[in-house]
């Protein structure tokens, strides 16, 4: 009886999860491959902050 009311949420939040490791693993390699060409990973960091905040921001 409980399982059926559950099941929506917990689906979308496996769905939630893949996204968050696929994006994760994508900038880590982006970052990897910055540091390999000598770039500073800390800008990468602070530009995808500013992208992020600034949807917030208004």
């Amino acid at each position: 009886m409980w399982k059926g009311s559950i099941e929506q949420p917990c689906h979308t939040t496996f769905v939630k999860a893949i996204a968050l490791g696929i994006g994760l693993l994508l900038l880590g390699a982006v970052a990897d491959s910055l540091r390999r060409n000598g770039k500073n990973i800390e800008t990468l960091l602070a530009i995808i902050a500013a992208v992020f905040m600034q949807p917030n921001s208004r």
